[in-house]
């Protein structure tokens, strides 16, 4: 398998993670260990996005890989200022986004 399948695949068992743990629930509604949790799958994808080689994220660039990997700093590097409200909108609006265009990538590289 190649290095960038390999890091979608790692983005993809995150999003899971975070999908399973969140499923029904708010995030605030989790307990401390629980956000905890996501947060560091939060940091995997952005580590994954990070470890993608330049050229796979120059041709798939309808996904901002920028500001992923920008967070993944800010939730790495200011742990203690992240805002849990940013936190909980990236997974309701952003993680399913970039749940199927993961996905569609997987099955592109794949073929």
């Amino acid at each position: 398998m190649n290095r960038d399948l390999d890091r979608l695949y790692d983005m993809w068992d995150s999003i899971e993670n975070i999908q399973k743990y969140t499923e029904n629930r708010k995030l605030n509604q989790l307990n401390e260990l629980e956000q905890a949790g996501i947060v560091h799958f939060l940091q995997i994808i952005g580590e994954a996005s990070r470890a993608l080689t330049t050229e796979f994220r120059e041709k798939y660039n309808d996904i901002n890989w920028v500001e992923i990997i920008a967070f993944r700093n800010i939730l790495v590097h200011q742990y203690s200022n992240v805002d849990m409200d940013i936190v909980s909108r990236i997974i309701e609006r952003d993680i399913p986004v970039l749940k199927e265009k993961v996905q569609s990538l997987i099955k592109q590289i794949e073929v």
